[in-house]
């Protein structure tokens, strides 16, 4: 809040969007959210996301991953996953 706050006053910049509402805006390009199964906040934000996008959203929760950790504690299961997203993505 303080940095938001901080910014307002300092600079003519608007202040950011949510992520949800950047997520249904984007609708109906598909997004990938793939959240950290050690961070409950994590998943629990990306679900969050996903309900208020209105169907354009995939979430994967990795087990046993710590923020931004899924590709090393998943690494066969990260790339399959991204790429399957990918290629859905791009064919539609």
């Amino acid at each position: 809040w303080v940095q938001y706050a901080l910014t307002d006053l300092l600079t003519s910049a608007s202040k950011p969007g949510s992520l949800a509402d950047a997520a249904a805006a984007a609708s109906p390009t598909p997004i990938l959210m793939i959240a950290a199964g050690n961070v409950t906040d994590e998943s629990n934000a990306a679900r969050h996301v996903e309900a208020a996008a209105g169907g354009n959203v995939s979430v994967w929760v990795v087990p046993g991953a710590d923020h931004i950790g899924g590709l090393t504690v998943l690494p066969g299961e990260w790339e399959d996953t991204v790429i399957t997203f990918l290629d859905s993505a791009i064919d539609g």
